[in-house]
């Protein structure tokens, strides 16, 4: 071969783009886990916020009662409504929603945080809706479930 003649330069051959470096497995594995973390964060948060929601809803609820204009069977109404709604928002439907009489108030008695005497002073809560609405209900008793139902908030 002759040193004056040149020789054409053959280029590389293309790079392919797979299988990828360990470098860019690990950015893809890596960001999949920041945006998997991410979103485990919003649903923890929104989740979060709603169990705080029901919670104000609640005590907005009980505050409400202590109206005046109510009488004392409308108190005692939305005293028992109130104290079905937040054992259904803590424990859930299939836990308590079905249950009534007795049952209703073996259960309360069961799962009250603060161990309020159900059976004995509850019994209102399953006599109610077959009073008349203008019974006259003790204002003491009234109270007694009122500042019960607040152990459940």
């Amino acid at each position: 071969m002759n040193p004056t003649e040149l020789r054409d330069i053959h280029g590389l051959d293309a790079v392919s783009w797979y299988p990828l470096p360990l470098g860019w497995w690990l950015v893809i594995f890596g960001s999949l886990l920041i945006i998997s973390l991410f979103i485990i964060y919003l649903r923890s948060r929104r989740k979060r916020k709603q169990s705080n929601l029901w919670r104000k809803t609640a005590k907005l609820e009980w505050q409400a009662i202590n109206k005046p204009t109510l009488t004392g069977y409308e108190k005692a109404n939305r005293i028992a409504s109130l104290l079905r709604w937040i054992a259904m928002q803590q424990h859930g439907r299939e836990a308590c929603a079905s249950l009534t009489g007795d049952e209703w108030l073996t259960w309360l008695q069961q799962h009250d945080p603060k161990q309020f005497d159900w059976q004995q002073q509850g019994e209102i809560l399953i006599k109610l809706p077959y009073m008349p609405p203008e019974t006259e209900i003790d204002s003491v008793q009234l109270r007694q479930l009122h500042q019960a139902v607040y152990g459940w908030i």
